[in-house]
């Protein structure tokens, strides 16, 4: 067994990866009569096609079709229709998106990226700086190679954490945590697991429009249904 990993995305031209995201939260605001929650679950199928690829990097179109449970997911994915992003990344993980279109910021989360030297068990590695939605906070990641997945010698368990402003400084706050499974094998991600809490000023309606701290929290599972080979 490796000591020491390479760990690198393929872009086959042609193939298609099918994930179900199931995502499960909450929202707690105050107001002037006294705290009020609600929750929320959405499901949602994400269709992943490598449009363009070689060695070096790839052009991915990303297609996100709500559903409301799993017992409404068509035996066909192949005609699913949504919102379609364009996503452009290196082969170590590095995400570049159109300068105009769309962004799809869930995609970071799942598309981790990784260092261009091989890595060992135990080794931890930092992700580019990014902007939080409508935040001016930086938002910063940490990544841990924890070892193989004893459920399948081809994937590894990369763990994640996220949060505002530089980790171990002064008025750094931790916002989540998670999990990705990444197939070797495949040079794909197999599953993620997401857990995040965080402070946002939320907008309410029956306000008209006026926003109110409050509390987000939110589960997000992400797992591969199948891989269509180009």
């Amino acid at each position: 067994m490796a000591n020491t990993y390479s760990i690198q995305y393929r872009f086959p031209e042609g193939a298609v990866y099918y994930y179900e995201i199931s995502t499960n939260g909450g929202v707690r605001m105050a107001t002037a009569a006294g705290s009020v929650g609600s929750a929320f679950t959405q499901h949602m199928v994400c269709r992943c096609r490598i449009v363009e690829g070689n060695s070096e990097r790839g052009t991915i179109e990303i297609t996100v079709t709500p559903f409301k449970s799993k017992a409404d997911v068509p035996a066909d994915f192949t005609n699913l229709k949504g919102e379609v992003f364009i996503m452009g990344m290196d082969k170590f993980g590095r995400i570049i998106w159109p300068e105009k279109g769309p962004v799809w910021e869930s995609a970071e989360q799942i598309f981790l990226s990784f260092p261009e030297y091989p890595i060992e068990i135990g080794d931890s590695w930092f992700l580019p700086r990014r902007d939080l939605h409508m935040r001016e906070e930086k938002l910063y990641t940490k990544v841990r190679l924890n070892g193989r997945d004893r459920q399948n010698e081809d994937c590894v368990i990369l763990a994640f954490e996220t949060s505002i402003g530089e980790p171990a400084m002064d008025g750094s706050t931790d916002i989540g945590f998670g999990t990705v499974t990444f197939n070797c094998k495949e040079s794909w991600v197999r599953d993620v697991q997401y857990n995040s809490k965080y402070q946002e000023n939320i907008l309410v309606p029956e306000l008209k429009g006026r926003a109110l701290p409050g509390r987000v929290m939110m589960n997000v599972d992400i797992m591969r249904l199948f891989l269509e080979q180009a």
